[in-house]
């Protein structure tokens, strides 16, 4: 068999595992376990992987409580192997789990009746009026959670308004959570490096979107960046509630965002 071959092989394997739910490290480290049948130290997986050791550290953690690998002590120092492939489809019945848990919250959003008040805006001066108004009109201290779509298109359309839209939110302290795909990472990356209280994370095969949803405390907006671009609003805090129930299950499916 040719490197070429390995490599290719090998990399066909890292992204099956990370579309699982492994971030690029946890897949390293469990693929160089799964290719040993003697147990090792911490220091021979990082020699192996070339991967800082706290990165090691983590993903060993990580991957022991996901049950792919464990531990034994020898002389007071952790040995780890992995444990066999067939825990993987555990990983994906846990997915199905938690799929079905979040298709029960969507029904139940549909069959109650809230009351509530729903409001259609069109245009960008419309768009722009309308989050102006739901930044000035938040609580200190809270927050919105938003599931896909433009964060760059977002600000696009704010164009000047966004300093100000930025100056309220941060000093308000309202946190944002963001869910997108590979293709926003690095605009992801750069925005929570520059914003207070600003985290995400990356859905694993989450196609981009012109379509986003953002849930506040008492609201939840879905945003359509078409041409015009258009906003669904849902005044309704049952609903609002039902939904963060919906992205706090996304969240957790998602995993931390790779480093």
């Amino acid at each position: 068999m040719s490197r070429k071959y390995d490599e290719k092989e090998n990399r066909r394997l890292l992204n099956g595992l990370e579309k699982l739910g492994l971030t690029d490290k946890e897949s390293r480290v469990y693929l160089y376990l799964i290719g040993r049948e003697a147990e090792v130290g911490s220091s021979k997986i990082v020699a192996a992987t070339h991967l800082h050791g706290q990165y090691v550290y983590t993903a060993l953690e990580s991957l022991e409580d996901k049950g792919l690998v464990k531990h034994t002590l020898k002389n007071n120092r952790k040995k780890w192997s992995a444990n066999p492939p067939a825990r993987i489809e555990s990983l994906v019945e846990e997915k199905r789990i938690v799929a079905n848990e979040m298709r029960d919250v969507l029904e139940k959003m549909f069959v109650r009746q809230h009351e509530q008040e729903f409001e259609v805006y069109q245009g960008e001066d419309q768009f722009i009026a309308n989050e102006l108004h739901m930044i000035e009109e938040a609580e200190p201290g809270s927050f919105i959670d938003i599931v896909g779509g433009e964060g760059s298109t977002f600000s696009a359309l704010l164009g000047e308004n966004r300093r100000i839209y930025n100056e309220k939110s941060v000093g308000k302290n309202i946190a944002v959570r963001f869910i997108g795909t590979s293709e926003q990472k690095e605009y992801l990356e750069t925005t929570k490096k520059s914003r207070p209280h600003f985290d995400f994370r990356i859905m694993p095969d989450f196609n981009r979107s012109d379509v986003s949803t953002s849930i506040y405390p008492q609201h939840i907006q879905f945003q359509i960046y078409g041409d015009p671009v258009l906003v669904f609003k849902i005044k309704s805090e049952q609903i609002a509630k039902n939904y963060r129930m919906f992205f706090e299950s996304l969240w957790k499916l998602c995993g931390e965002h790779a480093v």
